[in-house]
């Protein structure tokens, strides 16, 4: 199963199921990681010289 955080694959004993209530709605249940996930990679910034 796929992470609905990080999008990274885990298995039945990392994940936990979470409840998302929804405002005007019955809400969501989203399988995630136990514990934090890994950071998706940051984009790399370029600088360039100024003139």
């Amino acid at each position: 199963m796929i992470c609905a955080r990080c999008d990274q694959p885990m298995t039945e004993d990392e994940s936990t199921v979470y409840d998302i209530p929804g405002a005007t709605g019955p809400g969501v249940k989203i399988r995630a990681h136990k514990g934090r996930c890994k950071p998706p990679p940051q984009p790399r910034t370029y600088s360039y010289p100024s003139r």
